[in-house]
């Protein structure tokens, strides 16, 4: 069966809108200025800031705050506050029925990335995952997709697609593999393939923060037959990033 190799931040479940949503509320329970919301999203960078920078700058700004509090806030915030879209649950449940196998594929601390797989739900609706600090190596190395792979008992030369946010991680590691693949530029630690990765083949493209994308490649007959759906950030507190089947 065919793979359906996804990312889990800012793809699969809307990370930044969950980080957004611990933010306030960190502000909100200790009397801190509601105004610097943009201020620690921008320090937090989408999560591609090292947590330790992070960490520091969020010390420095609030020397009130205990350092066990804030590494809590930035191990656990993000992570308590994952929804799982409906849509997307339906999405991964069809093209599990489709024949595809689909596995996430994410970098970070093993404790950090599966607790948000295990507060969405995810658990329950992929056949498995690979987190870069459990196996030695992280997007865009080939290496890890062939560890999801075979977690999975499958080959990467079953083929599959690539879908993920980040141009240097997704798609780069999509071309290391020789994978078509999905850019859903969400957040704003995206970048751009044209610019920061090498690419021997473009990737589907979605308009940034769009609600709804589909492949292009409707004649090829290992495209996956859905749409992908990067949500609205305006109906949810928490978001609702989504990858919806094509009815």
């Amino acid at each position: 069966m065919p793979l359906l190799l996804l990312d889990l931040d800012n793809t699969l479940v809307d990370r930044d809108a969950a980080f957004r949503f611990a933010t306030t509320d960190l502000l909100a329970t200790h009397g801190l200025p509601a105004t610097d919301l943009d201020w620690v999203l921008e320090l937090d960078a989408s999560g591609y800031r090292p947590r330790g920078v992070v960490a520091r700058g969020l010390l420095d700004r609030y020397p009130m705050l205990a350092p066990p509090l804030v590494q809590g806030f930035l191990d656990n915030g993000a992570a308590d506050a994952v929804t799982l879209a409906a849509s997307t649950r339906t999405a991964l449940r069809h093209a599990t029925a489709l024949g595809w196998t689909p596995v996430i594929v994410t970098n970070g601390r093993v404790r950090q990335q599966e607790k948000k797989i295990q507060v969405s739900g995810l658990d329950r609706e992929v056949a498995g995952w690979v987190i870069s600090e459990g196996v030695g190596a992280a997007k865009p190395d080939a290496g890890i997709f062939a560890r999801a792979a075979e977690v999975v008992g499958a080959r990467l030369a079953d083929g599959g697609w690539v879908v993920g946010d980040s141009a240097r991680a997704d798609i780069g590691g999509a071309q290391a593999i020789g994978y078509p693949s999905v850019w859903l530029p969400l957040s704003a630690g995206s970048g751009r393939p044209s610019s920061s990765t090498n690419l021997r083949a473009p990737p589907t493209t979605c308009p940034p923060r769009s609600t709804w994308c589909w492949t292009t490649r409707a004649s090829d007959e290992d495209q996956p037959p859905w749409i992908f759906s990067n949500g609205s950030r305006s109906s949810s507190p928490r978001g609702s990033s989504a990858l919806d089947r094509l009815t």
